[in-house]
């Protein structure tokens, strides 16, 4: 999981994620099904909120845990505004991840990305408290 919550990360604007970023980049790597659904959400000119809900994207505690594992091995590092960078140990360990091979499904997925995922984009995917009102998240 820490794979691919730093392939994730190099998805993003800039280089850097927030959470929900993170939250929604491991969900749509885990089928294509999930990809296609982020994609198309995520490029839509006018973003639903309830997207989120009808894909079934959850926040994942694996994806928490992931990037602790990530920060406490020095592959990661919380910023101070709450966003999670690649340190250069990072760089170092997704290069090598990328020139052997691995995680090629991933990969893959994360390069089909029509752009860099920003947090703002992601954010504006977020059901609001009205459409979760009595739904379990």
């Amino acid at each position: 999981m820490v794979a691919v919550v730093l392939l994730a990360i190099d998805a993003c604007w800039g280089d850097r994620a927030g959470l929900p970023q993170l939250h929604a980049l491991v969900w749509a790597a885990r089928s294509r099904e999930n990809f296609s659904q982020f994609v198309a959400a995520y490029a839509a000119d006018t973003p639903q909120r309830s997207i989120w809900r009808r894909m079934g994207v959850r926040f994942n505690p694996a994806v928490d845990q992931a990037v602790t594992r990530a920060v406490i091995r020095g592959l990661a590092d919380r910023q101070s505004s709450g966003s999670i960078v690649l340190t250069h140990s990072g760089r170092e360990h997704l290069t090598q991840l990328l020139d052997a091979g691995l995680m090629s499904d991933v990969v893959q997925l994360l390069n089909e990305l029509p752009q860099p995922i920003t947090q703002s984009r992601v954010v504006a995917l977020l059901p609001t408290s009205a459409d979760v009102e009595g739904v379990s998240l």
